[in-house]
């Protein structure tokens, strides 16, 4: 019975020497003040950058590779055709393809990215299905001897959306 006392007292005492000496270098570790707390408190995830290479332990998916070619998509709204691969360069007067187009492509080129969206311009070409029955031209405009940008990059409700959507066959 006395053994299991001053095994009790023991322990106690010891709790209360820790907590004294924890009490007495308190002083000596710094305390993080209000905004630091804050900042702890928010911490941004790693994936949340998109400069960053990804790891298989974060929580978003793999971010898409290169288009694969041979490909056909559908315009998801109507797009303006470029005269080149840039942001930066003339459209083509007077020339749109209208929503719900399908175009192949033959060549794709990147241009940078916009919050974390690869920018990609597509060379369209007729859709293969049509090209490959060699159905009579229907006057429909796909753009081609342009270029067709796949990501929304004007102010507004497409910005930085997918425009066109990839067809599988």
């Amino acid at each position: 019975m006395w053994t299991l006392k001053r095994r009790s007292l023991f322990s106690i005492g010891v709790l209360l020497l820790l907590y004294m000496i924890r009490q007495e270098t308190a002083f000596l570790m710094p305390k993080p003040s209000g905004r630091d707390r804050v900042v702890l408190r928010a911490r941004i995830p790693p994936e949340a950058d998109p400069n960053i290479p990804w790891h298989p332990l974060m929580k978003k998916g793999r971010p898409h590779g290169p288009i694969k070619l041979p490909a056909s998509f559908e315009a998801l709204r109507s797009l303006r055709i470029f005269e080149e691969p840039r942001l930066d360069a003339e459209l083509l007067p007077e020339r749109v393809v209208q929503k719900g187009t399908h175009f192949s492509v033959e060549e794709v080129v990147y241009d940078g990215q916009i919050r974390g969206q690869a920018i990609f311009f597509l060379k369209p070409k007729r859709v293969f299905y049509k090209e490959s029955r060699n159905l009579p031209d229907d006057g429909e405009d796909y753009g081609e001897g342009g270029w067709l940008c796949g990501i929304g990059t004007e102010k507004g409700a497409w910005f930085c959306r997918k425009l066109v959507r990839r067809l599988r066959f």
